[in-house]
């Protein structure tokens, strides 16, 4: 499967971190309508316990003030008692006196015979919630002389309850002994599906609890409640985590990951510096350099980056990629492309990868580009210095590429390293060319390597030319194949053809130039 570019991966990482930023919140906004649905049912089951208890306790007192003077009889003043105690002070719906046996009840209106069936008296305190014929309270309580009992309306507490109002989905219900229900708030509506939240509280001293309710309809309601403000908050929180990432990500590029984004985002270029035969003027290749074209720092030359390439393990992409572009160039406007050759540089990481040379073949199969127009240049440091160089070169040999020792003459070389490999090119040191003509050490230094070129059969290339006095310099030594300033700068690939179609000014009438000049035929 292929790798995803570094901005798509970034804009996904991104996108998920943002993503996860809004979720969080939603989360939080979620926890929220719970937190809140909670404190409305605590609420309500708060304010109802706490109405029932003050109207019992009301209750309570009544009963025990009447019962006090109460000697099991129903007498005018037992009546009286009831009416002003109960029904005046409590508003009692019913309120009633019980003998001992149980079979004569002490009504307002006056004694009331009882089948013995009809009331039982209770084993102790009992409070039952009654639904019918309107919802309320009974009330039963032991005194001297038998029970007294009353039956509440639920008017006061239901009026306490009215802040639930408008929260539809949400109950409070009174649950006395037996499980008998009273609703307070709402009653639930025949088939209705059962409570998705439910918070009891009992009342203390008494056989009864409060219950509220919250239905699954006010479950989701509360959550959209608080869904706005999730989004609210969440979506600039999500983007600015976004962003962040982003610019995290930006800012804390290592030089490895520049590189490695520079390579995705097209930010190398290629540049070509023609290679020029002196004697005839005509370009017979050029050598392939590599530029970074960086977003802050300009154009930069490889000896800045290549180094970074090798200790990251990033310079065979690098190449594999330099030798896709070098094909895909050529042969463009080449007047001559059968005899034009490339050369390219490898460095010591080429040379210790064994996947160094599938990579160059892999890059080039299929392309107009041959293995016999490629000239792979080495150091004489990695030449020297490292055994496995003989594995890499033998494989670019027997697929019919060239070799070249670059930079030769900086003292790394010796013969037995030189004649281990075959190498058709020695490519002069620019800095044997620096004293060249003044009959110095720099002349004596750049006979011997000439001639050492010589009995070895190998070409002599000269890099970094500048002047005329170089250029005649080496024609006298007969180095001929030359190039640097004094013909070109380093250009792009049309520019080259376009150099090679006209050819440059041979040895002899060669304008003289500073370094730069473009000594092309007019």
């Amino acid at each position: 499967m292929p790798r995803l570019p570094v901005r798509a991966r970034d804009a996904l990482l991104a996108a998920a971190v943002g993503l996860l930023g809004l979720a969080s919140v939603l989360w939080l906004s979620r926890l929220l309508a719970e937190r809140l649905l909670r404190e409305q049912l605590d609420a309500g089951s708060r304010t109802a316990a706490s109405a029932t208890a003050a109207l019992l306790e009301q209750a309570d007192l009544a009963l025990e003030r009447i019962g006090q003077g109460w000697d099991g009889g129903c007498d005018a003043a037992a009546a009286a008692r009831l009416r002003d105690a109960a029904l005046v002070g409590l508003g009692a719906t019913e309120a009633l006196l019980l003998d001992a046996s149980g079979t004569t009840a002490c009504t307002p209106a006056g004694p009331v015979r009882l089948e013995p069936s009809g009331r039982a008296s209770p084993p102790g305190e009992e409070v039952a919630a009654a639904g019918s014929p309107a919802p309320g309270i009974r009330l039963r309580r032991r005194l001297p002389a038998g029970w007294g009992e009353v039956a509440l309306p639920l008017s006061f507490v239901t009026r306490s309850l009215g802040f639930l109002e408008g929260t539809p989905g949400i109950r409070v219900r009174l649950v006395g002994t037996g499980g008998t229900a009273v609703p307070l708030g709402g009653s639930r509506e025949e088939g209705e599906a059962p409570p998705a939240r439910v918070l009891g509280r009992a009342l203390p001293r008494h056989a009864i609890s409060v219950e509220a309710t919250a239905s699954e309809a006010a479950v989701r309601a509360s959550r959209q409640r608080t869904l706005p403000l999730g989004l609210l908050l969440g979506l600039p929180f999500g983007v600015g985590l976004a962003a962040l990432v982003l610019l995290a990500r930006r800012a804390s590029l290592t030089p490895e990951r520049q590189l490695f984004l520079a390579l995705e985002r097209g930010e190398l270029d290629v540049r070509y510096l023609p290679l020029v035969d002196a004697r005839t003027g005509r370009c017979t290749g050029a050598e392939v350099l590599l530029r970074w074209d960086h977003p802050s720092l300009g154009r930069l030359r490889p000896d800045t980056f290549v180094p970074l390439a090798e200790e990251t393990g990033l310079i065979l992409p690098i190449t594999e990629w330099l030798l896709r572009r070098v094909a895909s160039d050529f042969p463009g406007a080449l007047p001559d492309p059968s005899s034009f050759h490339l050369s390219v540089n490898l460095s010591g990481a080429h040379l210790r990868s064994p996947g160094t040379v599938e990579a160059i073949r892999r890059a080039v199969a299929g392309t107009a580009l041959s293995p016999r127009q490629l000239v792979f240049e080495v150091t004489e440091r990695d030449l020297v210095q490292d055994e496995s160089a003989q594995h890499v070169l033998a494989g670019l040999e027997e697929w019919g590429a060239s070799l070249a020792l670059d930079d030769f003459g900086t003292g790394f070389s010796n013969l037995s390293a030189l004649q281990r490999f075959r190498v058709e090119y020695l490519k002069l040191d620019r800095s044997l060319l620096s004293g060249i003509g003044r009959g110095g050490l720099a002349d004596t230094v750049l006979d011997s390597v000439v001639d050492l070129a010589s009995r070895l059969e190998m070409a002599v290339v000269a890099e970094g030319v500048e002047t005329r006095d170089q250029l005649e310099a080496l024609g006298k030594r007969g180095v001929h194949l030359c190039q640097g300033w004094y013909f070109s700068r380093p250009v792009p690939f049309d520019e080259l053809a376009r150099l090679a179609t006209r050819g440059f000014a041979g040895e002899e009438t060669g304008p003289e130039g500073g370094p730069g000049a473009h000594h092309a035929r007019p």
